[in-house]
């Protein structure tokens, strides 16, 4: 069974095992140039690419044991950058801003308060009006809770004269 990852948490508690209790983890993984995982678990993805994930407890001889590995497919989303407008309320469909999101990501999106100003999001459809020239700055999110993956968009409205 193959995971589907962005930045993904990777949760390991107390378990027993050959008459041992883990109280502390380490990971590995295949390749470092796909994803690093950091000493609490926490996988954050680098590029696209197939990894396998090894599990470490330590013993009360203080030693690491392996305890498993499995394997995850890492897919880093394409988010788009920045987006230059010429028209005011003209709206803009953020959706088509993110691609390659892995099954099960949610994605949603938010604005500033300053940048709110600027445009109206409608977060049901991920919807943005600009309504005055400007740049308008955009979270998009992926994922949820603190590990959720958080990249900014620039929308620099320029109005045609």
């Amino acid at each position: 069974d193959v995971k589907q990852a962005v930045n993904y948490l990777m949760t390991v508690s107390g378990n027993s095992t050959n008459g041992y209790t883990y109280s502390k983890f380490k990971y590995t993984v295949s390749d470092k140039k796909v994803a690093s995982v950091s000493s609490k678990g926490i996988l954050k993805a680098k590029k696209d690419g197939k990894i396998k994930v090894t599990v470490f407890g330590r013993n009360a001889s203080k030693k690491y044991d392996e305890l498993g590995s499995f394997d995850i497919l890492v897919k880093t989303p394409n988010i788009t950058k920045k987006v230059t407008v010429t028209s005011l309320n003209e709206a803009i469909d953020l959706n088509k801003l993110v691609d390659n999101i892995p099954a099960g990501y949610a994605v949603s999106f938010d604005i500033s308060k300053s940048s709110a100003k600027k445009a109206e999001l409608d977060k049901a459809t991920n919807m943005i009006k600009p309504v005055k020239k400007g740049t308008i700055t955009v979270k998009c999110i992926i994922g949820e809770g603190k590990y959720a993956l958080k990249k900014s968009i620039k929308i620099v409205v320029k109005p045609a004269k």
